[in-house]
């Protein structure tokens, strides 16, 4: 297993699948001194996941042993990333899309390409998973209802209960492989009829005040997360969807479009921060 990695205008999309099983420790040492780079160059106080300030050293490794990891860099300097976790292999992988964190950006597309990419490379390697989500955002809710197959809830789906009796078994997979451990127990719930998760999300360093997060371009996505979670609560959507062969072809016509279209955008000499 090797680092991969791909260009994108002028970033270089680094790719690791689970670096915790094949980096010696003096690499996986630096692959995390480069998301606690992009975190602090954010002006973000997170404390989640793997940047958790509780976890040992030997919790690190083990979480990089499930983590596919994309870090984003402008000519040479970590900007941005993204970690997914493998909650399990069998007897069908359940993956989650775990942190996003962009610290600059020049107004590209730093989310959707990357993504798709690494979606590409999950599926190569796992074959058709199921595919979480825990997130307040109308846009990356409102992305991921429209990306993956057989999405529940989102605003385009049977918004009574879920397509198949696998949905809740996956939610419960979810929460013993990824809410207990990366959440505070003592502040968290999960309704598993609305499939939503109450949590201290402001004390891990997350915005509540849905006025501040990013709306999403269809009008009806932002209308079902304001009927679907009490954001006063801190509420979350825990979205459950399938990468099937039709969401792969989907996304890889993105990612092509995507991919053609930056050979002939000119890329901007000033650099702007988010």
């Amino acid at each position: 297993m090797e680092i991969l990695t791909k260009k994108y205008y002028q970033y270089d999309l680094n790719y690791y699948l689970q670096p915790g099983n094949w980096m010696d420790k003096c690499s996986l040492e630096l692959v995390i001194e480069q998301l606690e780079k992009v975190r602090d160059l954010s002006g973000e106080s997170l404390n989640y996941g793997i940047l958790d300030q509780n976890l040992s050293e030997d919790e690190k490794v083990n979480f990089l042993k499930n983590a596919n990891i994309c870090i984003l860099k402008d000519r040479g300097e970590p900007i941005g990333f993204f970690y997914n976790l493998v909650l399990r292999e069998r007897p069908v992988p359940v993956i989650h899309a775990g942190l996003i964190v962009l610290a600059k950006n020049q107004g590209y597309d730093l989310i959707g390409y990357p993504y798709s990419f690494m979606t590409y490379l999950q599926f190569k390697k796992y074959g058709v998973h199921f595919y979480t989500n825990i997130s307040s955002t109308p846009s990356i809710i409102g992305v991921f209802s429209d990306s993956f197959s057989g999405v529940w809830p989102s605003y385009k789906a049977n918004q009574i209960k879920p397509p198949t009796k696998e949905y809740v078994p996956i939610l419960g997979v979810l929460q013993e492989k990824y809410i207990k451990k990366y959440f505070k127990m003592n502040q968290c719930e999960v309704d598993k009829k609305r499939f939503v998760l109450r949590s201290g999300s402001k004390e891990m360093g997350f915005e509540t005040d849905m006025k501040k997060l990013s709306r999403y371009h269809k009008p009806e996505v932002n209308y079902f997360c304001m009927f679907w979670l009490d954001y006063a609560k801190g509420e979350d959507l825990i979205q459950i969807g399938k990468v099937d062969l039709r969401a792969v072809i989907k996304i890889k016509l993105f990612y092509f479009f995507k991919k053609i279209r930056s050979f002939f955008v000119k890329i901007p000499t000033s650099r702007v921060s988010l």
